[in-house]
């Protein structure tokens, strides 16, 4: 298998913003902060590579485990490609990259497991940003060849284009829009929008150019306990809240002394380079799992010396639980988790034979 050049990382996107935002000007003035919690166990994890399925992209690959579902997103046809977690056999490929109805321009796989409200089958959410639309796509219906398998819905609050969309209910929806905010949350019973303020607040001064780049989040909701888990990329942090808005839980799993660090190296050579911690979260009703990078971009893209890239265990009342090392030092970029059968899928767009990895979690 080719590795193929990844023109359009999203990883990659984000460094290009956080270079550019930091041309803008530099400030300093800092201090350690908060109390850093320890993970009940540490557990040392190592992948198995799954020949049956090999994905070929240049641009990003989103994925999710729904029952016995794998689900593979890549952004050209076929988009989509479903996977029996049984025996990794390939079940359907469906959808076309165009503007036409049923087509998708700029779609992106939703960390969200949804089910129809008549029979309860199995359904997957992707938000479309061009066209600013959720797909809706009955598993079952699909793998049947039933009619009406697919819906296109558009969103019902317009004013705000969304930088980063993830999560949809009959009642609210969530994203991250160009307002200066963590995140944004839409009521469609009140049609009211409210933005929370960008945190968790460092004890060091950061200049306003440079929130956005800092505390872009990974973000997951569980409907069944009203709460939202909020991970920031460039600070070693997990916040936990209410549908209210209202914060329950701010962990640190590491540290702020490497971003503190790095700001100061910028104030006085202008090259910025931190450390990426938790860049995607997976959950079900009883638990998170983060994926940590925890090492720099010039680590990971540029000299190719990465290393103990993890996995993060919390349950949603803020416990630390478990944090899996990856023993054999792949580069995980994206990832799904199969909570029922305690694995995780992985798509390793280094790899230059199989690039979908399964670790066991031990749950």
């Amino acid at each position: 298998m080719v590795i193929i050049k990844k023109t359009r990382n999203l990883f990659l996107y984000f460094v290009t913003i956080i270079v550019a935002s930091l041309q803008l000007r530099c400030t300093s003035s800092y201090n350690e902060i908060g109390s850093i919690s320890s993970f009940e166990r540490e557990v040392n994890i190592k992948g198995d590579p799954i020949s049956e399925i090999s994905t070929f992209s240049n641009k990003n690959v989103n994925m999710l485990v729904v029952d016995t579902f794998l689900v593979i997103q890549q952004n050209h046809d076929k988009v989509l490609s479903v996977y029996s977690t049984q025996d990794n056999k390939l079940l359907k490929q469906y959808g076309t990259i165009g503007s036409g109805n049923l087509e998708f321009t700029d779609p992106v796989l939703l960390k969200q497991r949804s089910y129809d409200k008549v029979d309860g089958t199995p359904e997957i959410l992707r938000y479309d940003y061009t066209r600013r639309v959720i797909n809706r796509i009955n598993l079952l219906d699909m793998l049947d060849e039933q009619e009406g398998f697919h819906r296109q819905l558009p969103l019902e609050e317009k004013e705000l284009y969304y930088l980063h969309f993830y999560y949809d209910s009959p009642d609210i929806h969530i994203g991250v829009s160009e307002e200066m905010s963590k995140f944004s949350l839409f009521d469609k019973r009140n049609r009211l929008l409210t933005n929370v303020p960008y945190s968790p607040k460092l004890d060091f001064e950061v200049n306003q150019s440079l929130l956005y780049p800092i505390y872009r989040s990974a973000i997951a909701v569980n409907e069944k306990k009203q709460k939202i888990a909020t991970a920031t990329l460039l600070v070693p942090n997990l916040e936990i809240y209410n549908f209210k808005l209202e914060l329950l839980n701010d962990l640190y799993f590491e540290n702020t002394k490497v971003i503190e660090s790095s700001l100061i190296e910028y104030a006085k050579s202008c090259t910025f380079d931190t450390m990426h911690y938790i860049a995607e979260l997976d959950s079900d009703d009883e638990h998170l799992l983060g994926l940590n990078y925890n090492n720099t971009s010039t680590d990971i893209y540029s000299n190719y010396s990465y290393a103990d890239l993890n996995f993060l265990l919390f349950d949603w009342e803020g416990s630390l639980l478990t944090k899996y090392t990856l023993s054999d030092n792949k580069f995980v970029e994206s990832f799904a988790v199969d909570f029922k059968a305690s694995r995780v899928y992985c798509y390793l767009p280094f790899e230059k034979d199989h690039n979908i990895y399964v670790y066991d979690l031990h749950l």
